[in-house]
């Protein structure tokens, strides 16, 4: 009897504390697919939900022209003092689109182009959103980059932004907020 009034209080704390099926407590992620939030335009033509991100493909067909050519001779520069940050692609990418964090979030992905086991070219995006700006909310910094010798240079660099509500659009674009 005292094994039972030993156990069964653990085994029931053990049980409440499950989590009941289809519920979501932010322990897994959501079905894909299940967002409610009604599509926003970013192009003419095209939709995608507020909260998502779409493909870095799409965003760089309506994405303004960064210039490298000045950054990639100043990485080549930096090269041959013997400066290691050029060895990093992140470490470049931030070079380039700014280390100072001045929003309330700014996120880095990074995806390999490489195939096999090579790490030769990457896609890299840096994301920041929550600016202290009264129009512009956010932006992105799509970075094609390539290593050559164990070095890295930027091949394009493109931007995108999306504005606050009620200050253009809430997607990413590079049209102008008001």
């Amino acid at each position: 009897m005292k094994f039972l009034k030993f156990f069964f209080p653990i085994f029931f704390l053990a049980f409440l504390a499950c989590e009941p099926t289809g519920t979501n407590t932010g322990t897994t992620k959501p079905n894909a697919g299940t967002d409610t939030k009604p599509p926003v335009t970013n192009t003419p033509g095209e939709t995608v939900p507020i909260n998502q991100k779409p493909g870095l493909a799409d965003l760089e067909k309506v994405a303004q022209v960064m210039s490298t050519s000045s950054f990639n001779e100043e990485a080549a520069a930096a090269r041959e003092k013997g400066e290691m940050w050029t060895g990093s692609p992140i470490t470049v990418a931030l070079r380039f689109a700014g280390e100072e964090f001045d929003s309330r979030t700014k996120n880095i992905d990074v995806e390999s182009l490489s195939g096999g086991e090579s790490f030769d070219k990457v896609l890299i995006s840096i994301t920041e959103d929550g600016f202290l700006d009264d129009s512009i909310r956010g932006s992105m910094v799509i970075l094609r980059m390539e290593s050559v010798n164990g070095f890295w240079n930027i091949i394009s660099a493109k931007k995108v932004w999306r504005c606050w509500e009620d200050r253009g659009h809430v997607a990413y674009n590079s049209e102008p907020c008001h």
